[in-house]
């Protein structure tokens, strides 16, 4: 265990080497945040990055909620606890980094993009609740995935804004009557 633990600590410290050499040419210095030093926020923005218009997780990538209701069978089995474990402490730790910054939203991009990460994480509970009720995920699945198909097209063509909050009413409105 130990072997690969320094291995893989090793590859780390090869990785976070590389990087650093790459800020040093570019900006300098070894260590930095390459935003700059407004990209850390001084408000924690919690409700606004799950629920906000501006990239909020649950209203640009509703198969989000879908797979937060696999955590129901992830913690019911004793035998794999630690990836409920795991998939919560990752959701949990992506969802306050994404928090403390200075523009939650992610500026002009379409969905939730700091939280892609995440993907991986979320098919776990998402699988384990397809275990249990395969016709109902299946439903929920297309569903979500024709809404966010809508919500790439209305984004894509100017419908909502690049980045900012807006009122869903007056884009689906407008979405609908072209």
């Amino acid at each position: 265990m130990r072997k690969y633990l320094f291995s893989a600590a090793a590859a780390a410290a090869a990785a976070a080497a590389l990087q650093m050499v790459a800020w040093k040419t570019l900006y300098g210095a070894f260590l930095l945040i390459p935003q700059g030093g407004s990209f850390l926020g001084a408000e924690f923005h919690g409700l606004a990055t799950v629920f906000s218009t501006d990239r909020g997780i649950l209203l640009w990538a509703p198969i989000m909620i879908v797979s937060l209701f696999g955590l129901w069978p992830l913690a019911a089995r004793k035998s794999i606890r630690p990836v409920f474990t795991a998939v919560v402490l990752a959701v949990v730790f992506q969802w306050l980094i994404n928090s403390a910054l200075s523009d939650p939203g992610g500026g002009d991009a379409f969905g939730p993009r700091r939280f892609v990460e995440l993907a991986p994480f979320l098919v776990l509970p998402l699988a384990a609740l397809a275990a249990r009720f395969p016709r109902t995920v299946l439903i929920a699945v297309v569903l979500t995935t024709v809404c966010t198909g809508f919500l790439l097209a209305a984004f894509r063509d100017g419908f909502l804004p690049r980045s900012g909050e807006f009122d869903w009413p007056a884009a689906w409105e407008r979405f609908f009557s072209r």
